[in-house]
């Protein structure tokens, strides 16, 4: 029973890890509206695979097109369930509680917009697989290649 309890924990682990980073991104895109001009061309909406996340996002991402800017509270009133409300909130105030310099802050970005991408690249790259979609593999392969450039770009500033 204890080694069953040890593997389910460690199997959730790291989707919970990727819910974290998702959260993250989309509380930097609704922080600090500059962060969508360094991710442009690097990350969509499509790449927040946890499906909430995914509405979410969509959402963050269409209003910023729109307007410039993001207003969670408007993004918040779109769910009708408190509880989704409640998420929803949560979402828009993940807060990383070391304190941290310019030149931190700009690698943990970096290192999250890369897990992000490199999560939505094995998905994408599973379902290929599964589809034989051999064009689509070839793409994926490419976009995984590029994640240290990205990385880098991203943590320069």
């Amino acid at each position: 029973m204890r080694r069953e309890k040890e593997e389910n924990r460690k199997r959730t682990k790291p989707a919970e890890g990727m819910q974290i980073s998702q959260k993250l991104l989309l509380t930097t895109l609704i922080e600090d509206n500059s962060a969508f001009d360094k991710i442009k061309g690097s990350i969509t909406a499509e790449d927040f695979t946890e499906e909430l996340y995914h509405k979410v996002a969509e959402m963050v991402f269409a209003e910023y097109e729109a307007t410039g800017t993001v207003q969670p509270a408007k993004i918040i009133n779109r769910f009708e369930a408190k509880e989704e409300q409640a998420e929803v909130a949560d979402l828009f105030s993940t807060q990383i509680m070391t304190p941290m310099d310019e030149a931190q802050k700009r690698k943990g970005f970096a290192d999250t917009v890369v897990k992000v991408k490199k999560n939505s690249l094995e998905q994408q790259y599973q379902k290929a697989v599964e589809n034989n979609d051999f064009a689509a593999l070839q793409s994926i392969m490419e976009k995984q290649k590029g994640l240290e450039k990205l990385h880098s770009s991203l943590n320069l500033g």
